[in-house]
């Protein structure tokens, strides 16, 4: 059913369609033709429109109708992407050195690598390579703190985990992976974002206007001056009021 739009300017009716797609005021109204200055002042004022939230509504809900999704199924996958955990992706690991296991923390091979070592010297006719401190190394162990090489301190070690493997809060949060100059790139969505968009969302971050003269932060409670107790009683229209 079309919507009535007799209740709304031109601009008010812009600001709606914009700020469905963007949830913010300052950019929507600065798109529906108000001043750059003006526009998160106006955006409040459209918000709290009566006209305007209906339209929004309207808009939202068609929005919604038309991709056979609901607000529940949007908000879960947000929180989703929110609350996942990134470690289930990639890890950035201390483990030990080649020392902290190596008999008399002597330096210690793996059991291919000392067996390579080998082939190689008899192949070249080197002497037998030698391992003081044995062989067994394993890169997974976490290091140890008396050992006099690394301290205890191990070395830094990123380990990226089989995303089929990943749960699906880390399946959302994760947006691929490429190989460049620098080796693998994990990349994840951007977790704070969709939170932010979340508690949008649910109402969590209100706005209150209050014609007391003064800006107070009270937090998440933004309380915003919109007329002077010293303004005149008859003052000019503002150019960014519809």
């Amino acid at each position: 059913m079309p919507y009535d739009f007799t209740k709304l300017t031109e601009r008010k009716r812009k600001f709606c369609e914009e700020y469905v797609v963007t949830l913010s005021r300052k950019n929507a109204a600065i798109a529906a033709g108000y001043s750059e200055g003006g526009a998160s002042i106006a955006g409040l004022r459209n918000l709290q429109d009566e006209n305007c939230q209906d339209y929004i509504d309207y808009l939202t809900e068609a929005r919604a109708q038309r991709l056979h999704i609901s607000q529940d199924e949007v908000l879960q996958k947000l929180w989703a992407i929110a609350s996942a955990d990134v470690n289930e992706l990639v890890e950035y690991r201390r483990v030990c050195c080649r020392y902290c296991y190596g008999k008399d923390y002597m330096y210690q091979w793996t059991d291919a690598e000392f067996e390579r070592a080998k082939i190689e010297a008899k192949n070249r006719g080197y002497p037998k390579p030698e391992g003081p401190g044995g062989h067994g190394y394993d890169a997974t162990k976490p290091p140890v703190a008396a050992c006099p090489e690394c301290h205890g301190e191990g070395k830094g070690h990123i380990h990226a985990h089989d995303t089929r493997n990943a749960s699906a809060q880390a399946r959302a949060l994760y947006d691929g992976a490429k190989v460049g100059r620098d080796g693998l790139e994990i990349k994840t969505l951007d977790r704070m974002k969709a939170l932010e968009l979340v508690g949008k969302h649910l109402g969590l971050f209100k706005e209150k206007v209050e014609h007391s003269g003064k800006i107070e932060n009270t937090g998440p409670v933004l309380n915003l001056t919109l007329t002077s107790p010293d303004a005149p009683k008859v003052a000019a229209k503002d150019p960014d009021e519809d």
